[in-house]
């Protein structure tokens, strides 16, 4: 099981638990449902005014981001079956909006909205590890003390990317962070980690 799919699914579980206790009627769960996809919507619409009216303010493009991953969560139950078309779309759009915010906070960006951005590149979302990677960097960078599931998550985002030094020196990084009676279990999961992503040399 990828370590970063596991995490997010257990967050969207929690997310998307309060709609089965009322079924008592359609009509009832429709409304229900459609609310909170026209606020999510709407939330939209406004963010992206707020940044179109402040192209240089990066918190106007977070909370845009943050209004097209809402949208993308809310547009279908993508915790079991993926995001829609229309999710991706949103997520797409919000990987763009990303690469602005990056222009204007090259070197320290909002460590949750990093956090956000590898949920939007990662398996589950446009499948883009290397750049779900990038994100947890700065996610790592900023961690004190330095965490090795951060590490390990990382390790296997470059695994992922096929970029397997990277990736080494991640797991090694993870291993050293972590106490010394489970480093001998980390690296073998790390290891078996590495195989499941890298097809072995001819």
């Amino acid at each position: 099981m990828r370590v970063h799919a596991a995490v997010i699914a257990a967050v969207l579980i929690l997310m998307a638990g309060c709609g089965d206790s009322d079924s008592d009627s359609g009509d009832a769960d429709r409304s229900s449902q459609s609310a909170p996809e026209t606020a999510q919507a709407r939330a939209v619409d406004e963010a992206e005014d707020a940044a179109a009216s402040n192209p240089r303010d990066p918190e106007a493009l977070a909370r845009l981001i943050r209004a097209r991953f809402d949208a993308a969560a809310g547009d279908g139950n993508f915790a079991t079956k993926g995001f829609s078309a229309a999710g991706k779309a949103q997520l797409r759009r919000a990987a763009a909006d990303w690469e602005r915010y990056l222009g204007l906070v090259p070197s320290k960006p909002d460590v949750q909205l990093a956090a956000l951005m590898v949920q939007v590149f990662n398996v589950n979302g446009l499948n883009q590890p290397r750049r779900a990677a990038i994100a947890q960097e700065f996610i790592v960078a900023e961690r004190r003390p330095p965490s090795a599931s951060l590490y390990a998550q990382l390790a296997l985002l470059y695994y992922e990317a096929g970029q397997v030094g990277v990736g080494d020196r991640a797991a090694e990084r993870a291993v050293s962070l972590s106490p010394p009676g489970q480093r001998g279990s980390l690296r073998r999961q790390l290891r078996q980690l590495k195989e499941s992503q890298v097809p072995p040399a001819p």
